[in-house]
């Protein structure tokens, strides 16, 4: 129950953060992926989001059960992923109260770039020159 609580969460977390610098992002939940993160026009997702809440959090490495039920789940998904309409591969996430273990794991991704979305000039960092 406490993992689907922390999905949840997480979720609106993901969904309060982006919708300062898109309005119109949507969010889909245990479709393809534990959390999604959609195209408006297309409902495709632009982001899969894998959320793995651990009471004992210990270590999250290449050799554990977490790990590769993520990345069986992307996988899974690959059928539908291939048929999309965008033709895009959306971006693949883990987040987990776990620690990685090591220097095994790649490192984190850069912070992604503000997303644009045409209708609030200079609310979404377009124009920020001034401040």
């Amino acid at each position: 129950m406490t993992g689907y609580l922390y999905q949840c969460e997480l979720a609106l977390l993901e969904l309060a953060q982006r919708s300062w610098d898109d309005i119109t992002v949507e969010v889909r939940m245990e479709v393809l992926d534990d959390i999604e993160f959609l195209y408006e026009d297309t409902g495709d997702p632009f982001e899969l989001l894998q959320s793995k809440h651990r009471e004992n959090a210990g270590r999250l490495s290449e050799t554990g059960k977490d790990f590769w039920r993520s990345v069986a789940s992307w996988i899974d998904a690959l059928i539908v992923l291939g048929s999309l309409s965008a033709g895009a591969m959306p971006l693949l996430r883990l987040v987990t109260t776990q620690v990685a273990a090591g220097r095994h794991l790649p490192p984190p991704a850069p912070p992604r770039p503000r997303a644009l979305c045409g209708r609030c000039p200079g609310r979404h960092g377009a124009d920020r020159s001034g401040i």
